[in-house]
């Protein structure tokens, strides 16, 4: 498969993945520092963004994994890094006024700042 195949691939994967992030916050009002809050224990608070996954998954299927499997990884890892970062540096960034790109779980009372909780309220 060609890069430019591959990017492309990644790219159709970031919109579909970022489409049912939009849903499962906006639609369902799930918020991931407070489904995901248990996970600071073992992190030691500091929040594991699916775009860290994808960092390591670009490289992996490229350097470790030949063929076909380690190409399908690095669309993996491509799809999740620009998701992230599409969700939170323009989604989140224009919905919220916050890009919410927090590398430790926040203080509870730090999360209400945002309108995401007016969102909620409004529901």
């Amino acid at each position: 498969m060609s890069p430019i195949t591959l990017i492309a691939f990644g790219i159709v994967g970031a919109i579909l993945l970022e489409l049912l992030t939009i849903y499962l916050r906006f639609g369902r009002r799930m918020t991931a520092p407070e489904k995901t809050a248990w996970l600071g224990r073992m992190t030691r608070g500091y929040r594991v963004h699916h775009g860290y996954h994808g960092f390591t998954l670009i490289p992996a299927g490229m350097l470790i994994f030949p063929g076909a499997a380690g190409e399908w990884l690095a669309i993996a890892g491509i799809a999740l890094l620009l998701s992230d970062a599409i969700h939170h540096f323009i989604v989140l960034k224009w919905v919220t006024g916050h890009h919410e790109f927090w590398v430790k779980y926040p203080p509870r009372e730090e999360r209400a700042e945002y309108p995401v909780e007016e969102l909620k309220k409004a529901a």
